[in-house]
């Protein structure tokens, strides 16, 4: 594509236009089919920052421009994302809701996610299940249900759930309220913006009874997925790593077990409520170890 013109027929203000660089005065500028601004907020959504698109980028954290990057290289609706050390020069937590929003992407969209990195955990963390399935482990203990369903969706590799090992529990939390009658109607929720962790935080709140969702919905669930919402709750999808910082500003928030522990909160004491033992999220001991070996001739009776 080539623009041509006179001197000050306005190339290069349109060019600044499509760049976002000017506001134009009038009419809108579409990306297939979408409006830019729209566009870029849905991106900048999945990852986090849907209520930072008007901010500068010195007013960002290094881990909210790591998601920013991300972001643009969604815009694109890629098959492969290429992520060339996506969690250096970021503290542990962060590089860690960085490395997991990469993964939930990665079984969200289907995507080829190709990590180049020199931190060993990293890479361990997304080869484990293919070392497993390939043979080079035995076996290994980092997932729940609903992720290995829908791995082995996307890969099959023989890879069985020999049973669940402990559930690092999700739980609800507040600093306003000490139980949940003290929730008032129209009170904000934060939850994790995550697909996993999302759906996990509406199912607490459906099995407490503060919302009901649709019977089919699973562990799919989103906020359009409510059926009932008495209370006319207000859920605020935040990162899972900012979640606890939030705890001011809301009502209340579900967080993970780890966060809740960094922020000094103790899940028995002081959580509203709290996952319990039978829930799909425990974290599992998974094989293929029989499968491997006797070439289906054995079938696993855990």
């Amino acid at each position: 594509m080539g623009i041509i013109g006179r001197s000050g027929a306005g190339k290069s203000t349109l060019v600044r236009l499509l760049s976002g660089l000017d506001t134009a005065d009038a009419g809108e500028l579409r990306v297939r089919g979408a409006r830019r601004d729209a566009l870029a907020r849905e991106q900048l959504g999945l990852v986090g920052l849907g209520d930072d698109a008007g901010r500068y980028p010195a007013q960002l954290s290094g881990g909210q421009k790591q998601r920013v990057g991300i972001a643009r290289a969604l815009v694109t609706a890629p098959d492969l994302l290429l992520a060339d050390e996506a969690t250096s020069a970021l503290d542990p937590e962060t590089s860690a809701g960085i490395l997991q929003l990469l993964l939930e992407l990665q079984r969200e969209r289907d995507l080829t996610l190709v990590i180049v990195t020199h931190q060993l955990e990293v890479v361990r963390a997304v080869t484990t299940h293919a070392a497993l399935g390939e043979g080079a482990l035995d076996a290994n203990l980092f997932q729940h249900v609903p992720y290995l369903s829908a791995f082995q969706q996307s890969r099959p590799l023989n890879i069985v759930p020999v049973r669940k090992i402990y559930l690092p529990p999700l739980g609800l939390y507040s600093r306003r309220v000490k139980a949940m009658r003290g929730l008032k109607t129209g009170a904000a929720i934060a939850i994790p913006n995550g697909p996993s962790n999302g759906a996990r935080a509406l199912k607490l709140l459906e099995r407490a009874g503060l919302i009901r969702l649709k019977a089919s919905v699973g562990t799919a669930a989103t906020a359009l997925d409510i059926t009932s919402n008495v209370k006319r709750l207000k859920f605020r999808e935040i990162d899972a790593a900012q979640l606890r910082q939030t705890l001011t500003d809301v009502d209340a928030a579900v967080i993970n077990t780890n966060y809740a522990l960094d922020a000094g909160l103790n899940p028995l004491k002081d959580a509203l409520t709290l996952e319990g033992a039978s829930s799909p999220y425990a974290n599992l001991l998974a094989r293929t170890f029989i499968l491997n070996t006797y070439k289906d001739a054995v079938v696993p009776a855990f």
